[in-house]
């Protein structure tokens, strides 16, 4: 199957969490393999989160903090809500799924199977962690966070596992070098309020499939590895 991958402004890097690869220890061709997802409950709605950075310090009278606190209370519950419901969670770790999916068929020849039974033989469970939207002076992003395992059915061991870990951008038209806390919040407002839904969506969605790519892609490199080790294993 034919994907496209779109990328929206991706800082491509990943924070190595968990990595197991057993590979070697079974024998995983043309096996059958059934899939799961899971959604955690911190994930199923994105998480909205605005930092306000006070590197300055600068002294605030108690007029300015009322302001500070009003600023904050200004991204309006409206928003917030039009925002989470732009995002199905769910439909994000069937993109991560997606991409694992096509690497398991395509370099491990395992066929997919829609329900568990004696006949399968390895299970894969794969979890979205996090999702959450990051507003900043002048920055707004996606962090998102999954991980994978791969267990054989009939003795319960851990065959493969990975995680990842995507950060997305928003490009947004405006920016501020203001910086006390004041200021930072009424920005962080600003920025949130022109929050775009469809611009939401598709940078979501490209970290979703940046992490089903970059899943796909260590397994691949990890059956390598796994080939290496029975070829030497045979020749001793």
């Amino acid at each position: 199957m034919k994907r496209i991958i779109i990328l929206i402004l991706p800082l491509l890097f990943a924070i190595s969490c968990t990595h197991t690869n057993e590979l070697a220890k079974y024998d995983v061709d043309g096996s059958k393999i059934f899939t799961t997802t899971l959604v955690k409950p911190e994930a199923r709605v994105i998480q909205i989160t605005t930092v306000t950075s006070n590197q300055k310090k600068e002294k605030e009278s108690i007029l300015e903090q009322i302001a500070s606190s009003i600023g904050s209370d200004l991204i309006t519950y409206e928003k917030k809500r039009a925002l989470e419901k732009a995002i199905n969670t769910e439909m994000l770790i069937e993109k991560v799924a997606d991409g694992l999916e096509n690497s398991l068929q395509a370099y491990l020849n395992m066929k997919s199977v829609d329900t568990l039974g004696d006949s399968t033989d390895f299970i894969c469970n794969i979890v979205l962690e996090k999702c959450e939207l990051i507003v900043e002076q002048n920055t707004v992003s996606i962090k998102m966070y999954s991980n994978a395992e791969i267990t054989e059915r009939k003795s319960g061991e851990l065959v493969w596992a990975n995680s990842e870990y995507r950060t997305n951008y928003l490009n947004l038209d405006f920016s501020s070098n203001k910086g006390n806390t004041t200021e930072q919040n009424l920005i962080n407002t600003i920025q949130l309020l022109l929050v775009d839904e469809a611009k939401l969506v598709s940078a979501v969605s490209g970290a979703a499939d940046d992490i089903g790519f970059k899943m796909g892609e260590t397994l691949r490199e990890d059956v390598i590895e796994a080939n290496k080790n029975k070829n030497k294993a045979k020749k001793k």
